[in-house]
């Protein structure tokens, strides 16, 4: 799942011992804490990809809502291997402290936080949580970043990038038009006010492959996320010239251009 910023992460469960969340990622069982902890995981990982646009510090806190629960975790950095690869070599720490409560990344090393470590700018990492015992398996936790002064948040609004080819040579109406932008852009928040057609013609705007998402989960990072979204017009749309342009604030929007040519004429 992707984190966007510095906001609290709520995540209501963790993940069990049933597949696909019962292998252990690879390198954990390398690191050892600094202060007190045995390295030894459980395999329910959630999983979690941040980039660094800015260098700074990282600091975290996992806060388990059931302080019984003893949560783990580790950081990969996947820049060049990417996500399929979490192995001893691109680990950079990790923490496996016997014990209930929170945990995470903080200033100074203490029984179940690891002291903090510096991320780089244009790098890409992991954050996998685990919960190793105690408490009741349905609770979940709240992920926050209290401390970070590493820049994680990415600024730049998405922009319409380009039309996915339209089928010319069906010769028929056309009732929908797929547009890709330049990042990929949570499902719950597509609207059909996000854009602007040339001649006001009905349509819905839906993200492509967007699924029903994770059930009972609130807040800002739920959602699937696309970077694809489908306009759907109820009337198929006539010959003539569009544009079609995102909505919103300044800085202004690049817009895109197609041209309807439905019905084609019979060449003699």
């Amino acid at each position: 799942m992707p984190i966007c910023g510095l906001n609290n992460y709520a995540v209501p469960f963790t993940y069990t011992t049933s597949a696909p969340y019962n292998v252990n990622p690879g390198g954990a069982a390398s690191c050892n804490n600094a202060v007190g902890g045995v390295v030894n995981f459980v395999p329910n990982w959630v999983y979690y990809r941040f980039n660094c646009f800015g260098a700074g510090i990282l600091n975290f806190t996992i806060t388990p809502n059931d302080p019984l629960a003893d949560m783990d975790w580790a950081i990969w950095d996947i820049t060049t291997t990417g996500c399929g690869t979490l192995n001893a070599g691109n680990i950079q720490a990790c923490n496996s402290y016997t014990g209930g409560g929170v945990t995470g990344m903080q200033p100074v090393a203490a029984a179940g936080f690891t002291g903090q470590i510096a991320l780089i700018a244009n790098h890409s990492y992991i954050l996998g949580v685990s919960r190793k015992s105690g408490g009741l398996v349905t609770t979940g936790f709240i992920l926050g970043f209290a401390g970070t002064t590493a820049n994680i948040t990415d600024n730049a609004q998405p922009a319409l990038a380009s039309i996915v080819p339209l089928d010319v040579c069906s010769n028929g109406p056309i009732n929908e038009i797929k547009v890709v932008l330049t990042k990929p852009v949570r499902c719950s928040g597509i609207q059909n006010t996000d854009f602007a057609i040339t001649g006001n013609p009905s349509f819905t705007a839906t993200g492509a492959g967007c699924a029903a998402g994770c059930t009972g989960v609130t807040g800002l990072n739920y959602s699937n996320i696309t970077d694809t979204v489908i306009l759907n017009f109820p009337t198929p749309l006539t010959p003539n010239t569009y544009t079609i342009s995102l909505t919103g604030a300044p800085p202004a929007q690049p817009f895109l251009i197609f041209v309807q040519t439905w019905p084609m004429s019979d060449q003699q």
